[in-house]
């Protein structure tokens, strides 16, 4: 892969990058080739990763990046408007967003930057000053390749842990706990209420993208059973009019 990285030739001027990627951890370093790509491309140029809490911690120390931005997950207006200032005294000639959620998409437009790159998937044209889209045979490359390791030692690995998904998931993951105290204080009857909420069985994703709902081993939450979780956030307790209330707020 690196010989491939490095035979990339920048085709925008740019002296200061900034990438936007909001989604879960392993949305974050799946990114990581692009950063690598980057610096490759613009060995002398600033580049900066907008990302939120949690995914920031794992690009700490980057080689690929001279900077992690972090904007809260449930920013006030008063913090998004601090943010959006920071943005925008970088000066950035180039912003790339890999997400393309409203979020990023208005914050990649109002950014100031010359250049916003988007994938042409993302139905947002108009806060875009360029679409993506493939045009090559993307190279064969695999995790088991990479780490001299069977198949099935990497699958093992990747269906044991919830955290690891072996196909996309929505916008908003919730995954059910499925072990004894959530069972016994009612996870079927949640499963059922959320199921019928989305239209959608357990492993599915709604047709909009927006949610998946999985079942998934102890959260270390007995005591508050029944409960899920949504990206990473805990909601304990649950009775299905709290289910209707989260769901609320997510819509």
């Amino acid at each position: 892969m690196e010989p491939i990285l490095s035979d990339l030739q920048p085709c925008i001027p740019a002296e200061r990058i900034l990438v936007i990627q909001f989604r879960q951890i392993g949305d974050v370093l799946l990114s990581t080739p692009v950063l690598r790509a980057l610096r490759c491309s613009y060995p002398q140029s600033y580049i900066a990763f907008l990302t939120e809490p949690s995914p920031g911690r794992v690009l700490q120390g980057n080689p690929s990046l001279d900077e992690v931005i972090i904007r809260p997950r449930h920013a006030t207006w008063r913090q998004q408007w601090q943010l959006l200032r920071h943005i925008r005294r970088q000066h950035f000639d180039l912003v790339i967003d890999l997400i393309g959620n409203p979020r990023s998409a208005v914050l990649t437009r109002l950014s100031g930057a010359r250049h916003r790159l988007a994938f042409a998937r993302f139905p947002r044209p108009l806060l875009y000053t360029m679409l993506v889209t493939h045009h090559h045979a993307v190279p064969e490359y695999t995790v088991a390749k990479r780490l001299r390791l069977r198949y099935t030692d990497i699958w093992e690995v990747a269906t044991f842990y919830s955290m690891i998904q072996t196909k996309p998931v929505g916008r908003y993951h919730i995954q059910i706990c499925k072990t004894l105290s959530c069972k016994i204080m009612g996870e079927e009857k949640i499963t059922d209420h959320v199921c019928k909420r989305l239209g959608i069985k357990p492993g599915e994703t709604t047709a909009d993208g927006k949610f998946t709902v999985s079942l998934v081993e102890c959260l270390g939450s007995c005591g508050t059973a029944p409960m899920f979780q949504v990206n990473f956030d805990y909601h304990e307790n649950l009775t299905p009019e709290r289910v209707d209330k989260i769901f609320d707020s997510l819509t």
